[in-house]
């Protein structure tokens, strides 16, 4: 019996002690490599290297309460996003996101009429905000929550 769990833990040692993971192995070099080449073999698969193929995708939604919501997105190949996001609510309040993802890091424009929000430009976000529909500000909560028991 002693003799087998020694054999077990001496076999472990063993294990751990012997060459690397394939995961462990690409740490190391990544850890050893300038912020350039970690990008380069982080796109690496077991197939080769990854490539940056167009795309464009997207959605439209109502659910038949007067909520509507949308995506949509495309990339040329370069590796440059565009895309636009949003929703309207039954009351009128909606929000629209354009965005752009490329070298330059991600840039936003957001088209809104929601409470509480204001013109601004925050990092690389700028807010074009108009007055919220009336009668929106002055809703009770349940109203927000559950747009199905809004007052007609």
């Amino acid at each position: 019996m002693h003799l087998c769990v020694l054999a077990s833990l001496l076999a472990l040692v063993g294990f751990a002690a012997g060459a690397p993971t394939p995961i462990q192995e690409k740490d190391r070099r990544i850890g050893a490599l300038s912020r350039s080449d970690r990008d380069r073999i982080d796109r690496q698969d077991q197939d080769g290297p990854y490539t940056v193929k167009p795309y464009q995708f997207g959605f439209e939604l109502e659910d038949g309460f007067g909520m509507s919501q949308y995506r949509s997105e495309s990339s040329d190949g370069s590796g440059a996003v565009k895309g636009s996001y949003g929703y309207m609510d039954p009351f009128g309040v909606y929000r629209k996101v354009e965005y752009t993802a490329d070298d330059n890091g991600y840039r936003a424009v957001i088209r809104s009429n929601e409470p509480g929000t204001a013109n601004q430009n925050v990092a690389d976000a700028l807010f074009i905000v108009e007055p919220p529909p009336e009668g929106v500000v002055n809703q009770d909560l349940q109203d927000d929550i559950n747009p199905r028991n809004a007052k007609a």
